[in-house]
């Protein structure tokens, strides 16, 4: 038999931050998540990008420049790791935010998050972590993956951490416990 696979560990994917609509269309293209799942297992740094080309709708007005993103791991020593997004888009006004969605393996979890807006100034971001779910919880029958910005991971899997990245970052990093 054959088993879909939704990500590879060193992957990035983008995804909408919630489904509010039956039609590409009409989906908010404003928020987009970016679901990290980063690989702090090679001696070298690893660079994974991905380009966004936005649909301007009633959301995202004057939308035209496509986003490159980039997703750089690298391990600072045996007990700490760091994961950086850099943010490309040479027109401002079709820039969007981003929900970092970092998929951690079991004993891993984040220590530290902050932003380098466009003025190059560093601020700390607010992270939010994620348990994943037991058997205690009454929707743990109900898991299902890619549920948006606020789904707890799957029973058994690692913490998530979300960190909210807003619209005209250069910058987003996170410092990462490799416990």
């Amino acid at each position: 038999e054959r088993i879909p696979l939704y990500h590879r560990v060193g992957g990035l994917m983008v995804t909408l931050t919630r489904v509010d609509a039956m039609r590409v269309h009409q989906a908010n293209w404003s928020t987009l998540a970016l679901q990290a799942h980063p690989d702090f297992t090679q001696d070298k740094p690893l660079s994974v990008s991905r380009m966004i080309y936005c649909r301007e709708n009633a959301q995202n007005k004057g939308c035209t420049t496509p986003t490159r993103v980039t997703m750089n791991t690298t391990i600072e020593s045996a007990k700490q790791g760091r994961v950086r997004f850099g943010f490309e888009n040479t027109n401002e006004e079709s820039m969007m935010s981003f929900v970092a969605r970092l998929h951690f393996k079991t004993g891993q979890n984040l220590t530290d998050a902050f932003i380098i807006g466009p003025d190059l100034s560093k601020t700390g971001a607010r992270a939010r972590i994620l348990t994943p779910m037991t058997p205690r919880d009454d929707d743990y029958l109900s898991f299902f993956p890619f549920g948006g910005v606020g789904t707890r991971p799957a029973p058994g899997a690692g913490v998530i951490a979300e960190v909210e990245i807003p619209k005209g970052a250069h910058i987003a990093e996170m410092l990462v416990s490799l416990n």
